[in-house]
């Protein structure tokens, strides 16, 4: 990519772009609907997907969706992520609510390359598909994607209703009323099966291997998780959550987190509605 190239992706798609301004914009939500400007830059994308190859690492994916461009930009847009990971960047990790399976290629980025070792799950199953493409071209055979809700309120249950929005970025398995922006969602209900993050590690890493960090942005269904995965707490060497007002209050999930044994290292985002937080465990 040229300079020139790179400075208008900035421009567009960096961490404080024109992109991201228009995220909490209704007018521009409402402009983009009526033109279904996100439909025929996903229908482009899926004929002629993007294709990245980052150097240094020779990691590479493809920009699918309208979508996967902002959580590109989320990644590799804030220097938060690059100062977090690449000091000491983990072997071993969970993503839940993967998309199209960015997160891991951001660890093996700052690995130069390394191949990481972990699970991508997520309850929409066009992005597991995605995922699943992400891992093929990169030839991790020890990266397992997987089509199901963590974090059920439901306790026992097999299966859950889940809710696609029109945007992958806020399918959730809550059919909250108002987005961002403040429009109502036009909610798509499908049936997933629950899972259990324990029992899935444990199955393809065995019971001693621990979890370098686990990423959770499940839309609303962070605290319900922790909750629910005590077993596999105790695993985990550090969690990147991003909270959700409407769920849960930063101060709440912050709460519970530390409460078994981490601590507050980082406030990557802060806004009234949402945020990302790092913590890593302290250490015994």
């Amino acid at each position: 990519m040229s300079g020139l190239a790179k400075s208008a992706a900035k421009l567009i798609f960096g961490n404080e772009g024109l992109s991201r301004r228009l995220e909490g914009m209704a007018w521009a939500h409402a402009l983009a609907k009526r033109f279904r400007v996100r439909e025929m830059m996903n229908g482009a994308l899926a004929r002629w997907p993007i294709r990245r190859k980052l150097s240094g690492s020779s990691v590479k994916y493809n920009i699918e969706t309208f979508e996967a461009l902002s959580v590109e930009r989320t990644y590799f847009g804030n220097p938060v992520f690059q100062q977090i990971f690449s000091a000491n960047p983990p072997e071993t990790f969970v993503d839940l609510g993967c998309n199209s399976g960015i997160f891991p290629v951001v660890l093996a980025h700052a690995a130069k390359g390394r191949a990481p070792c972990g699970l991508c799950i997520d309850a929409n199953p066009n992005l597991i598909d995605l995922a699943k493409k992400t891992i093929k071209v990169n030839n991790w055979t020890d990266v397992h994607a997987m089509c199901g809700l963590v974090g059920c309120t439901q306790a026992g249950a097999a299966e859950s209703e889940f809710f696609l929005a029109p945007t992958s970025l806020g399918s959730s398995q809550f059919a909250y009323k108002d987005t961002l922006s403040g429009h109502p969602i036009e909610w798509k209900r499908i049936v997933v099966p629950t899972l259990s993050v324990e029992t899935q590690w444990t199955k393809y890493f065995g019971m001693e291997a621990r979890c370098n960090c686990l990423k959770i942005d499940i839309e609303g269904s962070e605290l319900a998780f922790l909750k629910a995965e005590s077993t596999f707490l105790p695993r985990v060497d550090a969690i990147l959550v991003e909270w959700h007002i409407w769920a849960t209050a930063r101060d709440e999930i912050t709460a519970f987190i530390q409460s078994r044994g981490f601590h507050l290292e980082h406030t990557i985002e802060d806004e009234p509605r949402n945020g990302v937080l790092y913590f890593r465990r302290i250490p015994s």
